[in-house]
């Protein structure tokens, strides 16, 4: 609006009433009967998609956070912001009332995480037969790595310094006639693994009519198992 100097200009303005919300800022964990403030909690306080409003602060040290001019005649939420939200209200003015109070739930920093716990693991490896298998590697996977070990002459094995809640075990054999084994223990118990032997297959590979070594030629073991071979050119092939 221009307004020009003249005894005949006025400018008439239209003021809205404005009300002030008053927040207190809680732990989450906080019962109505026991409140536990939290202090310097950034919040917000915000209007519809039809009535655009916003403004932010922060509480005091008393958790108490207040915004004046909040027009009462439009619908209002507050929040907590930057990783506190842990709740919206909406805000209300009750009657005739330009004061409101909320009282807000917040999430408070948690407290660093502890030290994973520390402990071992011990076992035993053995053939299908029951009988102890030495010299058998054992890798133990955890958090903060693995821990490596070798079972003894009875087969037994012993990790220790393991970091971790729950441990997945991944056990290998030092030796080409088993196969490996896995198994899933907790920390500071016993894991028995048995392994089965496997067998080195050597074969070769003929044309039917020739005789000839068929060269480049792809054999699969099981239809279940898809694992294949690779011939030479002499048709030998080891797996």
């Amino acid at each position: 609006m221009d307004i020009k100097p003249g005894d005949d200009n006025a400018a008439v303005f239209h003021l809205k009433r404005a009300g002030q919300v008053r927040v207190l800022t809680i732990d989450a964990a906080s019962t109505l009967s026991e409140l536990a403030p939290v202090p310097n909690i950034p919040i917000e306080i915000r209007g519809t998609r039809e009535h655009f409003f916003y403004k932010t602060t922060h509480t005091d040290v008393t958790g108490y956070g207040i915004f004046d001019s909040v027009p009462i005649d439009v619908q209002l939420q507050v929040q907590a912001i930057q990783g506190h939200a842990y709740e919206v209200k909406k805000v209300s003015f009750k009657g005739d009332s330009i004061l409101a109070d909320i009282i807000l739930k917040v999430k408070t920093n948690p407290p660093p995480p502890e030290d994973e716990p520390s402990g071992w693991v011990r076992g035993a490896i053995q053939d299908m037969d029951g009988h102890p298998i030495s010299d058998c590697k054992v890798a133990v996977r955890h958090n903060k790595g693995t821990v490596v070990v070798f079972s003894d002459a009875a087969g037994n094995f012993f990790a220790d310094g393991v970091q971790a809640r729950r441990e997945r075990l991944l056990i290998t054999s030092a030796k080409e006639t088993y196969t490996p084994a896995t198994a899933e223990t907790a920390i500071n118990s016993s894991v028995t693994l048995t392994l089965s032997a496997s067998v080195t297959m050597r074969c070769r590979v003929l044309d039917m009519i020739t005789k000839e070594p068929v060269s480049s030629f792809t054999v699969k073991k099981s239809s279940s198992i898809p694992i294949v071979s690779t011939f030479g050119s002499s048709g030998n092939f080891k797996d």
